[in-house]
């Protein structure tokens, strides 16, 4: 219940810790471990308050590639775990989609400031929407 709380109350600064992201730094990888918990509420609240960093943070970092990294794990364990490998962290969808939602905020507000080369641009997309898509024909195949 301890980490609940304290992944609840990171997401409760966001705005916060915008303006000190010196201290944001750190904070990412502790919510991404707590993404691989097996303890639904702490992977829960650790996703709920990654999405309210994407919402918040961006004055001084842009948390779109940071997020869409920890994006592209949550997606690696789903095939890990759909081609029979043991082992956790496999988000529920629900969670999931809480983290996809703070990632398409981040890169979203990053596009918007501008800078960015349209190659990467197409990076981003194809990393949000691509396993989306996957998912999509996969429920769709016979």
């Amino acid at each position: 219940q301890l980490r609940e709380t304290a992944n609840l109350t990171v997401g409760q600064y966001a705005i916060w810790l915008d303006a000190h992201i010196d201290l944001l730094h750190p904070l990412l990888p502790y919510l991404a471990q707590g993404l691989q918990m097996q303890v639904p509420r702490c992977a829960s609240s650790a996703a709920v308050a990654i999405k309210h960093l994407c919402e918040s943070c961006n004055r001084q970092m842009s948390l779109g590639e940071p997020v869409l990294d920890l994006y592209d794990g949550i997606i690696a364990a789903q095939l890990l775990q759909q081609a029979g490998a043991s082992g956790g962290g496999v988000l529920n969808l629900k969670d999931e989609l809480e983290v996809l939602e703070g990632a398409c905020k981040a890169v979203s507000r990053q596009l918007r400031q501008g800078g960015i080369s349209a190659d990467k641009i197409t990076e981003f997309i194809n990393r949000i929407v691509q396993p989306v898509g996957n998912r999509l024909t996969a429920f769709a195949a016979p």
